[in-house]
C-alpha cells in the first residue's frame, strides 16, 4: 500500500511538471525568460571600446615631437651655441691631489 502511495505521488508530481513545461512551450512568452543584455541598458553608461588606431596615432605624434626637440638640441650643440666654462679649476685640482 505504501508503495502505491509513493508511486502515485511521483506520478502526480511528474504530471504537474510536464504540464508546466507544456504550458511554457505553448504560451507566447515563457515566464522565466527575460530580455538578454550584455551590458548596461543605458548606452551612455557603457564603456567605450578603445580605438587602437587613435592610440597609435597619438603615440606617433608624441614621438615626432620628441624627435623634433632632440634634433633642435643636437643642432644647438653642434652649432656651438653652448659655452662651458670651468671657474673652480684650482679647487678641482686640490680635491684630486687629496684623493691621490
Amino acid at each position: 500500500m505504501r508503495r502505491h502511495a509513493l508511486l502515485n505521488g511521483l506520478l502526480t508530481l511528474n504530471a504537474i511538471l510536464m504540464a508546466g513545461v507544456l504550458w511554457t512551450q505553448l504560451s507566447d512568452r515563457p515566464i522565466f525568460a527575460g530580455k538578454a543584455t550584455a551590458g548596461p541598458a543605458d548606452p551612455a553608461l557603457a564603456p567605450s571600446i578603445p580605438n587602437a588606431a587613435d592610440q597609435r596615432q597619438k603615440i606617433v605624434d608624441e614621438l615626432r615631437g620628441i624627435k623634433a626637440s632632440m634634433e633642435s638640441l643636437k643642432q644647438s650643440i653642434q652649432g656651438g651655441t653652448y659655452k662651458v666654462e670651468v671657474t673652480n679649476f684650482s679647487a678641482m685640482n686640490a680635491a684630486n691631489d687629496k684623493k691621490n
